[in-house]
């Protein structure tokens, strides 16, 4: 075999080799991976990788395994025994967040996760800290959406905000809407909401500002 061809297949494998390297980092640092799978550890029930990709800083405020346990049969368990996450949309991903929409649906059924006549809704924030390699869910976040997005507006249908009343008085409703979620919050036994980063677009990409925490 001739020396040329010795380094031409040296190249070449150093170009795949490269490549292969490529492809691997990109999938494990990939948001949209995790994201899958957190939604996957939900339709299990599977508190143990739930939990796993919690922020740390939720945990140190005191979010435990035994509480997100008992908030995800709350949320979505007590109304079937099967639930499915369907992404509804995305957000631009920012270099360090990943935000999407999500419509809850009985996995066995297909049909919508319904709470007083409404679709059930929810969002997911995924975060990848600064000095961390693996995408992190803030899932107080995730349970004060839940809230905002389903539990509270009931409640105030059932005081008599109709969608009429809102319209006249949308601040109103707005503020009373955020005492709802802040009072059910403090009954759940939450007690710190994790403070979301800022971010700017920065040639026509999404970065995110991370202050001191």
């Amino acid at each position: 075999m001739g020396k040329k061809k010795i380094l031409w297949i040296i190249g070449l494998m150093l170009i795949f080799t490269i490549l292969g390297l490529y492809w691997l980092i990109q999938y494990f640092f990939s948001p949209y991976r995790a994201y899958t799978q957190f939604l996957k550890a939900i339709e299990q029930k599977d508190i143990d990788t739930i939990y796993s990709f919690i922020l740390e800083d939720e945990k140190q405020d005191g979010l435990n395994k035994e509480m997100v346990q008992w908030l995800i049969d709350w949320m979505f368990y007590r109304h079937v025994p099967k639930v499915r996450g369907e992404t509804v949309f995305i957000s631009p991903p920012a270099d360090r967040w990943f935000r999407a929409g999500v419509q809850w649906t009985n996995a066995e059924t297909g049909e919508p996760l319904m709470l007083g006549g409404r679709k059930i809704l929810g969002y997911i924030n995924l975060f990848r800290p600064p000095k961390r390699w693996s995408w992190q869910v803030s899932f107080t976040h995730f349970v004060k959406d839940y809230l905002s997005l389903n539990v509270a507006p009931l409640m105030l249908r059932q005081q008599g905000w109709t969608k009429e009343k809102v319209g006249t008085d949308y601040k109103t409703y707005e503020r009373l809407k955020e005492e709802t979620v802040s009072k059910i919050l403090r009954q759940l036994g939450i007690r710190k909401i994790f403070r979301l980063p800022s971010k700017t677009k920065i040639r026509g990409r999404y970065v995110v500002i991370w202050e001191n925490r």
